[in-house]
């Protein structure tokens, strides 16, 4: 730990020196010209800067660590700056400065004492007086109980024997109260060095209240010095106090009515800058109703602390004891603790204990805000979802806990701001630990345990007067749920959150602030989750968002919410209530960290905040918002290098410097760089590529944090609209959960159960749709025709006019077969689930009018993807380079096969067999092929796996065996349920809709991954049939009939495949003796050649041959 002691500073010029204050307005002056014997001493008023100042006090700044959020990192101090804050303490003398100055920091210490050094031997304390870190100060005090001499750590520190000596004095103190001798004058002495009643009752063995009323009986309190350049010649204008306990106090007490406004203390990670902009705001609101203010706060680096903001300033520690002192010398009429973090807030029962009236929301609320049990009565009688949890005090009862929700879950302590301590917890090993850390920071208040949910994260800051709302706007995190607030990207307004989402955002925030009584400022936090909106947390008090989001809407927060606590109603403000008018231009919220000043910490993401400060990219779209961000946040973006040669020498560097399988893309902040440099770069990036790579091989098997819903799922949700009239299924289980989900989402469309013979899909031809969108080649309308090529990297689109020639010139013709590619490439990219980077080639167009109407019109026709499609730049060579969101399996990856004959360049259409729709359809659930139903079963669905992937990778095979027993656990766990749901899909007979007139359905299909007659005898083993049952008697013979029928026609079908097969090879002799002269493998190259997409006739023929041979289907969900 570093001490600074702050003498005078002189300002220096020509004519005369002098210390003044402030620092920066003075230099300003000389600068512009001005003397020192020109300008006034702001302190006095009355002498010139130039007067010899004279100091009575001490000033003691201790600096502020954030080693508490990054367990894992180095802690030693040097050169480089590691502190996020300070504080600042002022006293008659360098010990008292000392012990203000610790219990300042508010780390629950508050004098120089750490349970972690007790046990240490002399041997140990000598060890460790040779470390420089932020413990050094309680390691010197340890090693002078242990009896180390002072000349022996002067020698191993190297720190000067005056210092060494003024902690020797606070130890001694230690040790004379000890001896549990109290009387007056020990005790006196004791507040004279700095000690407070809660650590004299500590050590004496005494109680608080004991000391306390020993110095009241003997009139032993605390009085406040002026702080002035003077020691007390001039009387000093500026009513900046500290405490000490001399004889006289300088600081009278006024008849007007005041408020005190607590302040926020250090900066530091969560509770930084942003609450000081809230504490000043609210001062200057407070004097425009003309109350006389107070601030009481610790932090020289905040303009709370400036003379000149309030009109009394008092530079002491924000706790109990502190903070009582000055209510018994001003006697304030109220206090304000929404503008301070949860540093005011803890103190929000002291102060009503003390008399002090809370002015604003009450404190009893507040704790409800806090307490788990009556936070969720609250929530509960708002009719509010929140996820599941429960308050805790011990590691087994957390564990329990954590075991009844389910992992991962959320842990978490009390009245904490910034995160502090919070951590997601996979197992019970990770509870133990987590639990344990909070409990070292002497935990008042219960440790919260809430089911992790995964969605997305939306944040509110409101006000509220009772009666009604008023919300400047709604902000929306980038990152996913889990990460903290102020680690996130922040965007205003809203991208991703619909109307009908935003509507209950505003619902639940009047709800809740009514229900809790807020009067003044409130910040919620909202996970919106598999279409359901969720409070996670409500704060009612400011928070960091408060300055971003006034400035961004232009809504002075803090002044409205300051007139709202004075009794004033929002609809007289003039702001009006409800949801406020959003901005016309779009606003994100960029984080900065400080991870490359702090050695070996852990820089992933997660509840605890880590980020030291904030950036703000405005611009009137998104994409140019987010830019200036990142630029703002350090950040630099790279472009693509414009000098051909420039690319080319550093693409043949690189590629001699990076190992083999190693790829690097090459931008503009490798430009210019040296061979030495280049290899400098990859070193470290590979260094830190291995470093991610030995970690995820070393860790546990992640916790699955996000996944999408199921196909049946995804099709309600993105296809159905107000055109769509009936929904078609062809399975109980489809019709169960479809139901529910229509209902879930209050959408009036009729469901019905597919009667027909054939398999649903054919029945409706979707069959010969599917056949036809796995062609390679896609005809246009007026001719021409695209190629299409997908590969595991990328798809490849190729545009050919073929004979087009309708228009008078070349150019038109091109131009208009481009537009109609363009039309149907949009088409396909959606049916063919295309996604990741996708080539397109369109025909060449030598002018600039005709590339950009085709580019325009290109990107109005994608504009209706939900994928968000990204289009880069139109080449001379008719190239565009375009990116798609993957939405789960392309087409091809459900239908096709890799080729084995050609090394896997190839794909091969898998035989399309469908579902029959009747019995073998519902029996399906009873055999456990679902899984469970709208709700938490239903998160464990499995999906078909990719076969194409499963062919190139090898897996573990004992992550197979136990994936395996898995799913076999999983249908075990859901047979009762799916064989409910066949039972009560029996008891009430499906009611045949008459099909009429309808202008669009959805057919929702499930794919047999075995054949039919398979499938029957699974159901003949494991359906149990009664023979006396007359009923069970039919469905039994109705199995044996379909089974009968099935081989009728996989026998006919055979017959006809060995006839058209015969046909065709008579077809190909012939053509084989037309060539007869050539030899044998130019004969195969031919044959190859018979199967390029170039001949038409073969185009149409091959895919078909193929799919009659294949004898396997293909599964999927």
């Amino acid at each position: 730990m570093q001490i600074h002691l702050i003498f005078p500073f002189h300002i220096f010029n020509k004519k005369n020196c002098h210390f003044t204050n402030p620092i920066a307005k003075v230099t300003s002056k000389i600068a512009l010209g001005y003397t020192l014997d020109e300008i006034k001493n702001e302190v006095t008023g009355v002498t010139y800067a130039c007067f010899e100042p004279t100091i009575d006090y001490v000033v003691v700044k201790v600096p502020k660590w954030p080693f508490k959020k990054f367990l894992t990192a180095t802690r030693t101090l040097g050169t480089q700056m590691k502190a996020t804050g300070e504080v600042m303490a002022i006293a008659p003398n360098l010990e008292a400065g000392l012990m203000k100055a610790i219990r300042s920091l508010e780390e629950n210490v508050e004098y120089l004492r750490l349970d972690k050094l007790v046990n240490l031997d002399k041997a140990e304390l000598e060890e460790r007086l040779k470390v420089v870190d932020n413990e050094r100060l309680f390691v010197i005090a340890e090693a002078i109980r242990k009896e180390i001499s002072v000349e022996r750590i002067c020698e191993l520190t190297t720190m000067d024997k005056f210092f060494i000596g003024v902690i020797y004095k606070l130890v001694k103190m230690e040790k004379e109260l000890s001896l549990n001798q109290m009387n007056p004058k020990m005790l006196e002495k004791a507040k004279r060095l700095g000690f407070t009643d809660k650590i004299i009752a500590k050590i004496s063995g005494k109680t608080e209240d004991e000391i306390k009323s020993l110095r009241e009986k003997h009139g032993i309190k605390a009085s406040f010095k002026k702080v002035d350049t003077c020691a007390g010649e001039f009387e000093a204008q500026t009513p900046y106090y500290y405490s000490s306990y001399d004889d006289g106090c300088e600081a009278k007490e006024s008849n007007k009515k005041k408020v005190m406004v607590l302040g926020s203390g250090p900066i530091r990670i969560g509770q930084g800058i942003e609450f000081d902009y809230c504490s000043v705001h609210g001062v200057w609101a407070l004097k425009k109703q003309g109350y006389e203010t107070i601030i009481v706060n610790n932090n020289p680096e905040t303009v709370s602390t400036d003379f000149d903001i309030a009109d009394k300033l008092y530079f002491e520690p924000l706790t109990r004891e502190d903070v009582e002192n000055i209510v018994n010398t001003e006697k304030p009429d109220g206090a304000i603790v929404q503008f301070g973090g949860q540093t005011a807030i803890k103190l929000t029962k002291d102060l009503t204990e003390m008399g002090v009236k809370i002015m604003g929301t009450q404190e009893v609320d507040m704790d409800r805000a806090e307490d788990r049990k009556e936070f969720d009565e609250a929530l509960n009688n708002c009719g509010i979802l929140r996820p599941q949890g429960s308050t805790i005090y011990t590691v087994e009862e957390a564990q329990a806990v954590a075991n009844r929700l389910g992992y991962p879950v959320l842990v978490r302590p009390s009245y904490v701001l910034g995160g502090q301590g919070m951590a997601i917890a996979f197992d019970d090993k990770e509870i133990e630990s987590y639990v344990n850390e909070i409990n070292t920071i002497a935990q008042e208040h219960p440790i919260l345990v809430d089911k992790y949910i995964m969605g997305r994260e939306v944040e509110v800051d409101a006000i509220c007067d009772g009666e009604d709302i008023l919300i400047p706007g709604i902000m929306e995190h980038l990152e996913r749920a889990g990460v903290h607030s102020g680690d996130s990207i922040s965007v205003y307004p809203t991208q991703n959150v619909s109307k009908a989402h935003e509507q209950k955002i505003i619902e639940y925030t009047e709800k809740i602030a009514k229900e809790l009584n807020v009067i003044g400022i409130l910040n919620i936090q909202f996970i919106i989750s598999e279409g359901e909106v969720y409070i996670i947390e409500v704060n009612p008090r400011s928070s960091r968002t408060v300055p971003y989001i006034s400035k961004v809407t232009n809504l002075p927060m803090i002044d409205v919410a300051t007139n709202v606590i004075l009794g004033k109603k929002l609809k007289d403000l003039g702001y009006g209530t409800g949801l406020y008018k959003k901005s016309d231009y779009i606003c994100v919220k960029m984080p900065v960290f400080s991870f490359e000043k702090i050695k070996n910490a852990d820089t992933s993401l997660g509840p605890e905040m880590k980020s030291t400060g904030e950036v703000l990219g405005v611009s009137k779209k998104f994409e140019n918002a987010v830019l200036k961000a990142f630029i703002g946040s350090g950040v630099n973006v790279s472009k693509k290098i414009t000098s051909q040669k420039e690319r080319a020498r550093l693409k043949s560097i690189v590629s001699l410097l990076k190992p083999v399988g190693v790829g690097v893309i090459v931008r503009t902040e490798a430009e210019g760089q040296s061979d030495a440099e280049i290899q400098e770069d990859l070193e470290i990036l590979l260094e830190k590529w291995n470093s991610i790579v030995n970690a995820a091989d070393s860790a546990n098997p992640p916790t699955l944090l996000y996944r999408d819903q199921d196909l049946l799922y995804r099709v309600i949700r993105e296809a159905c609209d107000s055109e769509v009239e009936e929904i078609v299924v062809d399975t109980a289980f489809a019709l169960h959960r479809t139901t529910q989900l229509l209902q879930h989402w209050n959408m009036q469309v009729r469901v019905s159960m597919h009667k027909g013979t054939d398999p649903l899909l054919v029945a409706t031809g979707v069959n010969k749709e599917i056949e036809k969108a796995l062609n390679t080649r896609v005809n246009l309308p007026l001719g021409g025709y695209l190629f299409i090529q997908q590969t595991e990297a990328l798809t490849v689109v190729d545009v050919n006019s073929g004979k087009f020639t309708s228009s008078s010139n070349q150019a038109e013709t091109i131009l208009k077969t481009n537009i109609q590619a363009a039309d149907e490439i949009a088409r396909q990219l959606k049916l063919r689930n295309i996604g990741g980077m996708v080539i397109v080639d369109f025909i060449d167009m030598a002018s600039r009018m005709d590339k950009l109407a085709l580019l325009e019109h290109f990107e109005i026709v994608l504009e209706k993807d939900k994928a968000k499609p990204q289009i880069g730049q139109l080449s001379d060579l008719g190239l565009v380079e375009l990116t798609r969101h993957r939405q789960g399996q392309s087409l091809s990856e459900i239908f096709t096969k890799k080729c084995d004959k050609c090394n896997g360049q190839g794909f091969i259409i898998d035989d399309l067999k469908f579902a029959t729709p009747t019995s073998v359809g519902e029996n399906r659930a009873k055999l456990n092929k679902i899984k469970g139903p709208f709700g938490s079963n239903f998160n464990s669905v499995e999906q078909a796996p990719n076969q194409n992937n499963n062919k190139n990778h090898k897996f573990d095979k004992n992550n197979r065996r136990d994936k395996n027993k898995n799913r076999q656990q999983n249908r075990e766990q859901n047979q009762d349920f799916n064989q409910e749901i066949v039972q009560e899909f029996n008891q009430e007979p499906i009611q045949e809709q008459v099909q009429n007139n309808i202008p669009e359905q959805i057919e929702v299909q499930e794919l047999t991954k075995t054949k039919v007659n398979e499938l029957i005898d699974d159901l003949i083993k494991d359906v149990i049939i009664d023979e006396k049952s007359e009923t069970n008697k039919e469905i039994k013979e109705e199995i044996v009939e379909n089974k009968e029928n099935q081989q009728e026609k996989e026998t006919s079908q055979a017959s006809e495949e060995i006839k058209e097969d015969k046909k065709e090879e008579a077809i190909e002799v012939k053509k084989l003796s037309r060539k007869a002269k050539k030899t044998k493998k130019k004969e195969d190259k031919i044959d190859s050649n018979e199967q390029n997409p170039k001949e038409e006739a073969n185009v149409e023929e091959k895919p078909k041959k193929r799919v009659r041979r294949t004898k396997s289907a293909k599964a999927t969900t």
